[in-house]
């Protein structure tokens, strides 16, 4: 049921997928990079719900639900419309974008779903962002229509602790206590008492204000403060290395029959650069998973089904473990202790001894009027486990494979999400290119 226009998104979606009883459906809609969603009246079993459509089930029982929903998708079309050409506003607030849509479709918004003014709320901050945690255990993107990704999970709880530091340590903080100057000193405090990167600071504080985002649109809060322009903080951009066919090349043949720690950690490693896995499925590859050439396995991250071919390589790490581990690969570590391992290692391939500008930025926490840039580091020092994942798709994109075929491969939903793993620096462009335009004169001498 969800309507697209060029600049305009309708979609509808449940408040608890997973609820055993009815739940609420809720109207969403984007524009001009915002997002406003309105509560409908309406409730619905999950199991007369079609997730991947986003509307119910065409049964005889949801024909009255369907035509409701059907005419306030075209009311939330005429509050898009009101605000975009008759009050040339194209950034109402929360409230106000409510107040239209309620005003279009009659829906009488219930007392206790209305915002307060008074300050005073149903939760305490930290209530809401506890029930807020809690709830999206259960709950789809109306972005994605997917269920909320775990490390989306991860990063809301770390933000709460982080936040509940600040809130002992100097400031106690509550919805009627959210202004512009707690936002900006709690900026300060990640920056330098946290001492974080600056694109974790901006991780918590985009994180922030979603809790804020969802206090408001629920009717915990009345919070604009959160929108300043002073709040609003560009990501950084890094640049993450992956390894050239050239430099793997050089990790397979190193001689480490000595070092039999660091012999399996690099088998390890490898299967990760050729299967294009996540270090929590590489270390994860079961018996079962291999079959006739293939490696079949549900990612754990996303729970999306793959199927990798089995690179020569593989084959080649499983025969040398055959009979010594029951999937024929080198046992799973902790990643903590591959990382480390991973910096020994390529410490002895002298062509990643080069340096790399890791972070094209200067430095926040010098207090200079100049600040100086962060010195390079060399290329080994950068290798991680993930860098066997964008070593995969870096090489086999090189290599011309497209990117919709990889994207089955490594489990990615969209280009411009597969496109942030090709890594390449400019020499490596730039040697690229020069291959290309040597082939295509050979081909012109033959010819």
């Amino acid at each position: 049921m969800a309507t697209n226009k060029k600049d305009c998104k309708i979609k509808l979606y449940l408040r608890d997928a997973h609820a055993s009883n009815e739940t609420p459906i809720i109207l969403s809609v984007h524009f001009n990079g915002n997002r406003y969603r309105c509560a409908t009246g309406l409730k619905i079993e999950p199991a007369k719900w079609d997730i991947d459509r986003g509307e119910p089930l065409p049964i005889k029982e949801n024909q009255k639900t369907i035509k409701t929903l059907k005419s306030y998708a075209a009311f939330a079309d005429d509050t898009y419309y009101y605000f975009r050409d008759t009050v040339k506003d194209l950034n109402p607030d929360t409230v106000t974008f409510q107040t239209k849509f309620y005003e279009y479709t009659g829906i009488e918004k219930k007392e206790s779903d209305k915002p307060t003014k008074t300050g005073k709320v149903k939760l305490t901050l930290f209530e809401f962002i506890d029930k807020f945690i809690t709830d999206s255990k259960h709950r789809q993107s109306d972005v994605t229509g997917e269920n909320i990704a775990h490390n989306t999970i991860k990063v809301y709880k770390q933000c709460r602790n982080v936040l509940k530091e600040f809130n002992d340590s100097r400031y106690r903080v509550n919805f009627n206590k959210l202004s512009l100057d707690f936002f900006l000193d709690f900026k300060e405090y990640l920056t330098d008492t946290k001492n974080y990167h600056p694109n974790t600071v901006a991780k918590y504080i985009k994180t922030l204000k979603t809790f804020i985002n969802e206090a408001n649109e629920l009717g915990y809060a009345e919070i604009t403060t959160h929108k300043s322009k002073q709040l609003k903080l560009k990501p950084l951009k890094t640049f993450k290395i992956s390894l050239t066919e050239n430099e793997l090349d050089e990790l397979y043949k190193l001689d480490l029959s000595n070092k039999p720690k660091l012999d399996r950690a690099r088998d390890l490693f490898l299967v990760g650069c050729y299967t294009g896995l996540r270090f929590s499925d590489f270390t994860n590859i079961q018996p079962e998973n291999i079959q006739n050439g293939f490696i079949e396995i549900t990612t754990q991250k996303t729970g999306e089904p793959v199927v990798i071919p089995i690179h020569t390589r593989v084959d080649a790490i499983m025969a040398k473990y055959e009979g010594k581990y029951i999937n024929s690969l080198p046992p799973a570590i902790s990643n903590q202790k591959l990382n480390e391992y991973l910096k020994e290692l390529c410490q002895l391939i002298p062509s990643l001894h080069t340096p790399i500008d890791s972070e094209q930025k200067k430095n926040p926490k010098v207090k200079t009027k100049g600040p100086k840039l962060i010195k390079p580091k060399m290329k080994f020092e950068l290798v991680s486990t993930h860098t066997a994942r964008r070593s995969f798709a870096t090489n086999n994109y090189n290599k011309g494979i497209s990117a919709s075929i990889l994207m089955k491969i490594t489990g990615h939903k969209t280009e411009s999400a597969f496109f942030t793993y090709i890594r390449s620096t400019p020499k490596e462009n730039a040697q690229r290119l020069r291959e290309l335009w040597s082939m295509e004169t050979s081909y012109l001498k033959v010819v």
